[in-house]
């Protein structure tokens, strides 16, 4: 059963991928519910870096 408890998200809106895979962590460990590769780091590292948040963030 899926609790009914607000959902958080952290939108990863950075142009560094180091940067933004170290508030990443900070969000995962904090509890965050969903980390999102924002439009601008899409944009300024290329769709690799879904494959590295994804590898970082896999739970």
């Amino acid at each position: 059963m899926e609790e009914d408890f607000p959902k958080l998200q952290v939108a990863l809106d950075l142009m560094n991928l180091k940067r933004a895979l170290r508030i990443g962590r900070e969000a995962a460990e904090g509890g965050v519910d969903w980390i999102e590769a924002g439009t601008p780091l899409i944009k300024s590292e290329g769709m690799e870096v879904i494959r590295k948040l994804r590898d970082e963030f896999s739970d």
